[in-house]
């Protein structure tokens, strides 16, 4: 996988079966070995958390994908990701069961991005060889709330599935829609100070009397 100005090898087989490892070529920079792969480095404390084989994978945004692969007993669905630093330095891998494959593990599966979807294509599961794609959003939006008028953004209480995604859109549109209505009232009141001031003190007046 490319990401950066780095080459990333990752998973694969040694002689005792599937391994975790992950190595990262360095390019040449002179005219020389431009656009070669010169040496290749291995940090084993940035390993996969589990041996992986014939593991499908991409990059998008800088970002290092490694999915499915066979640790050695069956095939497995987990999906690993992880964002090297601008040294091309990896601090962990990461990883969601929301963000998993569907279902049934997959190995030796061929992998494309497309605009802002990814497609998982082929490979095979326990069962055998299969020819399904499975696709995924590499930009969903999350549920957010938004306070105030400084946008301040507050993660949703974890709602999961597509259920959890609309509350936080709707109570962001809520929010948003509040905040346009003070921003015009506010302006409202800068161009017309004299009629503003009369009607806080009135309401402050009502607000006193009804005390």
């Amino acid at each position: 996988m490319l990401a950066g100005d780095y080459l990333w090898y990752v998973g694969g087989r040694d002689a005792s079966g599937p391994v975790g490892a992950v190595q990262r070529g360095e390019f040449g920079t002179d005219e020389a070995t431009a656009g070669s792969v010169v040496r290749w480095g291995i940090r084993n404390d940035v390993n996969l958390p589990a041996p992986r084989a014939e593991l499908t994978g991409f990059t998008t945004n800088g970002v290092l994908y490694a999915i499915g692969g066979f640790d050695g007993q069956a095939p497995r669905g987990e999906v690993y990701w992880a964002i090297p630093d601008s040294r091309g330095e990896i601090g962990e891998w990461k990883h969601l069961a929301q963000s998993d494959l569907p279902a049934v593990g997959l190995a030796g599966a061929a992998s494309v991005v497309s605009g802002s979807h990814a497609f998982v294509i082929g490979g095979r599961t326990a069962d055998g060889l299969i020819g399904a794609a499975a696709r995924t959003n590499l930009a969903p939006q999350p549920p957010f709330f938004q306070l105030g008028l400084f946008g301040i953004v507050v993660p949703a209480l974890k709602i999961e599935g597509e259920i959890g995604q609309q509350l936080g859109y709707l109570n962001a549109a809520g929010v948003g829609t509040l905040n346009f209505i003070i921003l015009v009232l506010i302006g409202w009141a800068y161009a017309h100070p004299d009629r503003a001031r009369e009607i806080a003190r009135r309401v402050l007046r009502e607000g006193g009397s009804a005390g």
